[in-house]
């Protein structure tokens, strides 16, 4: 448990910084769209440079098991602040104008994934149940600052905590069962997700394929076997948000029920290609088909508002509802390894796509394509990351055990040595090795 815990917040650092900067200058932004709650984002602001500082300095420790308890400790701390000094500023004075519910959502997004990055840097339980305690109860205390109101607003926050405690549960429970996978003698200070700049560089920087073609297809084989369930999984949960969006936004019900037809039929073409027993011709098959379902959905789109009036501006809530869909979708691409050219034209089609249909919320042009395009810019750098992150995990496997199978696939089958829900290790040893690095 110790080398594990070690390896694992040794091994977070870079990242944690550059999700708080990219979140601090999210902050910024929304300061600078929503004037009327500036005081708040200028107060997490500070807070996550405190943060960053915290962290650089536990880096630098020798002893990364006292690091991480005086890190979680200090994560605690800021976030008690922050909801301290929120509450203060309120104090004696009347309350703002509510925001668009976009600043919620956008909200939402970050809670969420700060969550999965307290799992990813193995901060202990006792402090990431603590950070979900105090949000929790700060955002149901606080003021509401946005046009949804109370109780929608903290439902929206605590239901983010939610959804990033169950997504970093199980990336959490991956990543140890990754770390047992490896050989004993090469545990020790290090971790899958820390050392894959060590591995040989057999690839290409950038298109990310493996030099050597066998390997390669035995990666794209195994990786895109591995995201059929998850990819069916991922579209049904989306076409119920479509669906939900469509109540919610009567104005676009045509576009999105466009776009629910399209999901169904990208599910059925997944399950087809999964039956194929040339996965690579599958994949290739299974890539044209997004690019023609792509295309058709704008198609509809621009033809549903043809010789008809524009409908009624939706709220900015639909944007950002539709910005995290774009952004998971490119993640997808990259983990079920559909080839760059379906991925790229998908991404230029998306972009065009947006940037050409008439708006539908009250941000208006060129606000609403420019949220798209960041979206889409955004899913292609995470997806870009956690790609390499698993063409490295493959390679690290011994070379008999590669065929048509992928680390993230088969964890299920690692042994189980650690406790089912705080996902520590047994063995003390083992875990301060994984939170080290």
């Amino acid at each position: 448990e110790a080398q594990y815990t070690d390896a694992a917040f040794r091994a977070a650092c870079t990242p944690f910084v550059a999700f708080i900067g990219v979140i601090a200058v999210l902050d910024l932004m929304l300061a600078v769209v929503y004037p009327n709650i500036v005081e708040s984002l200028l107060t997490s602001i500070v807070a996550k440079a405190v943060s960053i500082a915290a962290r650089l300095w536990a880096d630098r420790m020798a002893d990364q098991q006292h690091a991480r308890v005086l890190f979680g400790r200090t994560v605690i701390a800021v976030t008690l602040l922050v909801f301290l000094g929120i509450s203060l500023s309120y104090h004696g004075r009347s309350l703002p104008e509510p925001s668009s519910a976009g600043v919620i959502a956008a909200g939402a997004v970050i809670y969420a994934l700060t969550v999965i990055y307290l799992h990813y840097t193995a901060v202990t339980n006792a402090h990431r149940l603590a950070f979900l305690a105090i949000c929790a109860l700060g955002t149901t205390a606080l003021p509401t600052v946005s046009e949804l109101g109370w109780p929608t607003e903290p439902l929206c926050t605590c239901g983010a905590l939610l959804l990033g405690e169950v997504v970093g549960y199980l990336f959490h429970r991956q990543m140890r069962f990754a770390f047992l996978e490896q050989p004993a003698a090469s545990r020790s200070g290090r971790l899958p997700v820390a050392h894959f700049a060590t591995a040989p560089v057999r690839m290409q920087p950038w298109s990310l394929t493996f030099t050597d073609a066998e390997l390669e297809a035995q990666y794209t084989d195994a990786a895109f076997r591995a995201a059929c369930t998850p990819f069916v999984a991922f579209i049904g949960v989306i076409a119920v948000l479509d669906l939900m969006l469509a109540v919610v936004y009567p104005n676009i019900v045509e576009s999105l029920l466009t776009s629910i037809v399209a999901k169904a039929v990208s599910i059925a073409a997944r399950l087809w290609a999964d039956r194929m027993a040339d996965q690579q011709h599958a994949r290739v098959l299974f890539g044209r088909t997004v690019i023609a379902v792509t295309l058709l959905v704008f198609l509809g789109i621009s033809l549903s508002y043809h010789g008809r009036s524009l409908p009624e501006p939706s709220s900015a809530g639909v944007i950002a509802a539709g910005a995290v869909i774009y952004a998971l979708t490119v993640i997808y691409l990259h983990y079920t390894a559909v080839t760059n050219a379906h991925r790229l034209a998908f991404l230029a089609i998306c972009a065009l796509g947006t940037t050409a249909l008439p708006t539908v919320s009250e941000l208006g042009w060129p606000t609403e394509p420019l949220c798209t395009c960041g979206a889409l810019l955004l899913g292609e750098v995470v997806g870009y990351l956690f790609h390499r992150q698993m063409r490295f995990a493959f390679l690290e496997q011994p070379a008999a055990s590669r065929s048509g199978r992928l680390p993230v696939a088969h964890f299920a089958t690692a042994p189980v040595r650690m406790q089912p829900w705080s996902l520590t290790f047994t063995d003390a040893e083992l875990e301060a090795q994984y939170t080290d690095a």
